[in-house]
């Protein structure tokens, strides 16, 4: 792994003590994973399905069309914006894995003479590995061929969707979709995408794609003495990234290094756990998760409230579930000191055995 931050703990009070990472909670300790800033939210556990394991691609696969006249001259123009959810195109899926297709015709300019128009797609190895579970809008598919009439009089088609789930013993398979042809019943077949076919998704086995996986980590050192913790390489992702770090009990912790980004996947399915202790008596804090400028207080399975409260006598184990919600492509975690025992919210909340994960793939 790549560009691993390093955390410098420097302790100026601890006599031979082990410092665990993430073990005070005095300001917000935060994962961020992603690059792209975007829509946030929660959803409830309840809610919450498997989502593909998949290695994201590219969503968008535009195509051009137009007309033709007896000529050969070219009549209007438009453009079939044809996207994955999640991002797949040029990307990659394992078997099981569901994702959508959407085609949007737009048309820019239309011939004097043309009124209605139908494009016609081959989906033949799509429909080879995967099976249509769900499909809305204009449009039917016969054999291997996908047809779209617009409805009226210089009307484009409404939005066709399709939903797929790949089968699973199609490990090494690769699917795409390709504009065959437009027509209408005035002028000549015109040109659709020049034939040219979406970038490839490939269908892999679920161990080549990771999931992502923080562990605590723990360090020892005597007082006056700094040491340096790899925090990332006990973890399990694409480019993690560390932003912050709470304040230790004693001490001072830093991050140095060049962090990276990873991105997430809308609709993954990450579960999270901790295990949270008071310092002077009963402590309180709230895990936060959501997009980078819009985190979201979590409630841990079994609770009414965001607000996980224990004692000093006994750790105490909580865990949730947490769906990336549509469009958003980084998720941060974060930990925040709601009160503690000793009056001052940044002593006390000590974590210990913090994870974040997303479910293994198949």
């Amino acid at each position: 792994m790549s560009h691993r931050s390093r955390w410098t703990l420097t302790t100026r009070r601890l006599t031979c003590a082990s410092l665990t990472i993430l073990a005070a909670l005095g300001m917000q300790a935060v994962v961020s994973t992603g690059a792209h800033a975007a829509t946030s939210g929660r959803q409830d556990a309840t809610q919450a399905v498997d989502p593909p394991c998949v290695r994201p691609g590219q969503a968008a696969y535009p195509v051009s069309y137009y007309w033709k006249n007896a000529l050969g001259m070219q009549l209007g123009s438009g453009t079939v914006s044809v996207n994955t959810a999640p991002s797949l195109w040029g990307g990659q899926i394992t078997p099981g894995g569901t994702f959508t297709v959407t085609l949007t015709h737009r048309t820019t300019q239309w011939p004097l003479l043309v009124t209605r128009y139908t494009t016609t797609w081959d989906l033949s190895s799509l429909l080879a590995y995967a099976d249509v579970i769900s499909q809305s809008g204009t449009g039917t598919i016969s054999g291997n061929t996908l047809s779209i009439t617009s409805p009226s009089v210089k009307t484009d088609p409404p939005t066709k969707v399709i939903t797929f789930q790949v089968r699973q013993g199609t490990i090494g398979g690769s699917m795409t979709i390709r504009p065959t042809g437009i027509s209408s019943v005035i002028a000549a077949p015109g040109q659709l995408g020049n034939n040219t076919p979406a970038p490839p998704i490939q269908i892999v086995d679920g161990q080549s794609i990771s999931p992502t996986r923080a562990v605590n980590d723990t360090a020892t050192t005597t007082q006056n003495t700094s040491v340096s913790v790899p925090v990332l390489a006990n973890d399990v992702a694409t480019s993690p990234r560390f932003s912050s770090v709470s304040t230790p009990s004693n001490g001072t912790a830093t991050i140095s290094g060049s962090p990276q980004e990873l991105p997430t996947v809308p609709g993954t399915v990450m579960t999270w756990s901790l295990y949270h202790r008071g310092r002077l008596g009963t402590d309180v804090m709230q895990v936060l998760i959501g997009a980078p400028t819009a985190t979201v207080p979590q409630t841990p399975i079994g609770a009414t409230s965001p607000n996980i409260s224990d004692d000093n006598t006994a750790w105490g184990f909580h865990t949730g579930v947490y769906v990336v919600p549509p469009g958003q492509t980084t998720t941060r975690f974060a930990f925040q000191s709601v009160s503690a025992a000793g009056g001052s919210p940044a002593i006390g909340n000590f974590l210990d055995g913090v994870e974040f994960r997303t479910p293994p793939c198949p």
